[in-house]
């Protein structure tokens, strides 16, 4: 009896042995033989398209009619499926409102801007569809809805020109005067630049030059590239392209008109040497300081000249300086000791303006002795 109990539990252990033995044989063949999906890495699945924000924020009160519509998504988007037909804004009574949309790609950002300002006190319901989709051609899970409430109608001020500088009308304005607009409110300075600040002289020439915008004092200035003709009439349009911050226009172009001052003659400013100077060093280079700039094609050796005794013409070179307004005239060789010599500057100089010297100018000094 003994014996057979024996026997049976060593069967019993037998059986039990083998069943371990024949699981572990089918778990080594799932990993090993053939089993590649258990073993091998997954394949990278596509990143999830997702709706981060939008703006207003969804259930927002109060929003402003002059808001514009903002979705950012988390991923990079397809932007050739980004339209009004993916992205839509519509008021409660499902009418589409009507308006551009735009990308950026930096932020993943949509803006709906609406073509006109919203209906206040009104739900308006943003919808994105599944039909946008990200670059890598993902799509949402299911449309993206958003909901959000305008207040009340701010009070939006329209901008007006301040004040001009030169004012309407103003005649012996500087030609190199600049022209500042000055406005009631801050302005979008994208819209602030030539092409909606024009100045033009006769025959409508437009006057070429630069314009920039400061926000403090809300103040366009316009820089000509050049100077301005003397005694002519200029135009200044401000047109209802340039906006306030708010996006609110002008009301209508703004007009104003300047008249430049007759040409001012230049003139001598100084000399080195100074007029009736004695003991100038021999080897002195002679300087002629102007008021302004002047044409440099007339600052030459025919336009102004040294001479000494009996009227004998120094040879030398001349150079001019357009920052300083000064003209440099150094002797071919050395001056003579003891002697006078004079500085001549004729009518034949002119400035930038294109106006000549009212008169000759004249100055002399004396070498020192030797």
């Amino acid at each position: 009896m003994k014996n057979n109990n024996r026997l049976m539990m060593w069967g019993l252990i037998v059986m039990f042995i083998s069943f371990i033995a024949g699981c572990g044989g089918a778990e080594v063949g799932s990993q090993g033989g053939g089993s590649v999906t258990s073993s091998a890495s997954p394949s990278a699945s596509p990143s999830t398209l997702l709706v981060k924000s939008t703006a207003p924020a969804n259930a927002s009160v109060g929003a402003s009619t002059h808001e514009k519509v903002a979705v950012q998504f988390n991923n990079d988007m397809d932007a050739s499926t980004i339209n009004t037909t993916t992205i839509s804004l519509k008021e409660s009574d499902g009418t589409s409102v009507a308006g551009t949309i735009s990308y950026d790609s930096t932020s993943h950002t949509v803006t709906l801007t609406p073509a006109t300002n919203l209906k206040e006190n009104m739900t308006f319901h943003v919808k994105v569809t599944t039909a946008a989709k990200s670059t890598e051609g993902i799509s949402l899970a299911s449309d993206f809805d958003s909901i959000f409430t305008t207040g009340t109608s701010e009070v939006i001020v329209k901008p007006t020109v301040s004040s001009v500088t030169p004012q309407n009308n103003e005649i012996n304005v500087s030609t190199h005067d600049k022209v500042a607009i000055q406005f009631n409110t801050e302005m979008d300075a994208s819209m602030i630049n030539t092409t909606n600040i024009l100045i033009t002289g006769p025959n409508g020439v437009t006057v070429t030059g630069t314009v920039s915008y400061d926000s403090t004092t809300h103040t366009a200035t316009f820089v000509p590239s050049n100077q301005l003709t003397a005694n002519t009439t200029y135009h200044l349009k401000v047109t209802t392209d340039v906006k306030s911050a708010a996006q609110a226009s002008l009301a209508g172009n703004f007009e104003s008109n300047f008249t430049t001052s007759e040409a001012a003659s230049p003139s001598v400013s100084t000399t080195s040497p100074i007029n009736n100077t004695t003991n100038v060093s021999l080897n002195e280079h002679i300087s002629v300081q102007f008021n302004e700039a002047m044409d440099a094609s007339t600052i030459n050796t025919a336009n102004i000249l040294i001479t000494g005794p009996n009227g004998a013409t120094i040879a030398g070179t001349i150079s001019y300086n357009d920052t300083t307004h000064v003209a440099l005239f150094t002797p071919a060789s050395s001056l003579t000791a003891n002697t006078s010599y004079h500085v001549t500057v004729t009518t034949g100089v002119k400035n930038a303006a294109q106006v000549f010297l009212t008169s000759n100018f004249q100055s002399a000094f004396t070498t020192a002795n030797l």
